[in-house]
């Protein structure tokens, strides 16, 4: 018990790759054990050994990740959801995580884009993907690239020139021109201008685009993955443990 304790421990903080890989094979035999026993008896003789609160916590945090993607995109919710599956599979990521990141950007591109046509669910889980190449090529976390990703989508520019990124208005005008759009740029609406940000953005970060897939072998991006597993495993360990912990 000592030992696992000592793990949970380390669980929260960067760690090396040994280190995550014991860990989730030590997550995955609990799992395994929650399956096979079903009673709450082992339940909490697991939640003993890895701490009854991170896991319940991370369940929790992953209910609310899936209230706002499914209060966001409504019928098309489901299309995020199987994105998730896919792409944490392909980019090596926790899949609930990437919910968390495609809900966020879709919470905040549908009130900024009304009025314009464009399709949000595929908009937000592009930029998701995005946040994830730009940490890999970067050698940032996910949770950074997204905010810097937020905070030039709302017209910030230093935040997100790290990434090579310029957003200004004179840039933006000229790709404005490039695009064939000869409109005085002043008189756009805010909803044009937030898509020209988009569409800047995607343009600037070409040549990142795909880093994630390209590097996976790279320490960086294993120790993710294996940062990613534990997350999933944990809130998996968690959605069996939140019934009891109700009753505590």
């Amino acid at each position: 018990m000592g030992a696992l304790r000592n793990i949970l421990a380390r669980y929260t903080v960067v760690v090396d790759a040994k280190t995550l890989t014991e860990l989730a094979r030590k997550l995955e035999k609990v799992k395994a054990k929650f399956e096979s026993f079903g009673k709450w008896g082992a339940g909490f003789l697991a939640a003993e050994a890895f701490g009854m609160y991170k896991l319940v916590r991370a369940s929790s945090d992953a209910e609310e990740s899936l209230n706002i993607l499914q209060g966001t995109f409504g019928d098309n919710a489901q299309k995020v959801l199987n994105w998730s599956d896919e792409a944490s599979q392909r980019l090596k990521r926790s899949k609930y995580e990437l919910q968390d990141s495609g809900g966020r950007m879709g919470a905040f591109l549908e009130p900024v884009m009304r009025g314009v046509n464009v399709n949000i669910d595929e908009m937000s889980t592009k930029l998701a993907e995005l946040s994830v190449d730009l940490a890999s090529f970067y050698n940032d976390s996910d949770k950074e690239a997204s905010m810097r990703l937020f905070s030039g989508l709302q017209g910030e520019t230093e935040s997100i020139r790290r990434y090579g990124v310029d957003i200004s208005d004179k840039a933006l005008e000229n790709f404005q021109r490039k695009q064939g759009d000869n409109r005085n740029y002043d008189s756009l609406t805010l909803p044009e201008k937030s898509l020209l940000r988009f569409q800047k953005v995607l343009e600037d970060t070409s040549l990142k685009q795909g880093d994630a897939v390209r590097t996976a072998s790279s320490l960086a991006n294993r120790t993710k993955y294996l940062q990613g597993r534990i997350h999933d495993l944990s809130v998996e360990i968690g959605d069996k443990l939140k019934p009891a912990a109700k009753q505590l």
